[in-house]
Formats: structure tokens, sequence, C-alpha cells
């Protein structure tokens, strides 16, 4: 999978919009499930590899330091 995707796909867990009802549903689960548990909830995927790579990517981002 192109990593400009993974990008893509981090980038919408970590958008944080007050204004935005679907972002704060999001942030919220990820703060009471976690992160892994709300990839797999939110995108309904179960292959490990890929969850690890996208939270991977949203660490990246929320951290500054993209690779």
């Amino acid at each position: 999978m192109p990593e400009n995707i993974l990008y893509g796909i981090a980038a919408g867990f970590a958008f944080d919009y007050k204004d935005d009802p679907k972002a704060m549903e999001i942030q919220e689960s990820i703060s009471t499930l976690g992160l892994e548990e709300t990839v797999k909830k939110v995108t309904g995927l179960n292959e490990t590899i890929l969850i690890d790579k996208i939270v991977k990517k949203y660490k990246e981002l929320k951290s500054g330091k993209i690779k």
C-alpha cells in the first residue's frame, strides 16, 4: 500500500475539530478505546499489519516527525 494513502487514513484519525461531530466521536473513541481499537471499529479492518502501519503513520503525524 502506498505510504501517502496510509498518511491520509492516519490524518483522518488525527483530525480534531470541535465543530465536526464525527471528528469528535473519533477522538472520544481514541480516548476511551485507544487508537488501534478505534481504527478497527471505524474501518472494519482486521489485518494487524495494516492497522499497525496506520497507527505508526498517526504517531508520526502527531509527533511532527513524518518520514
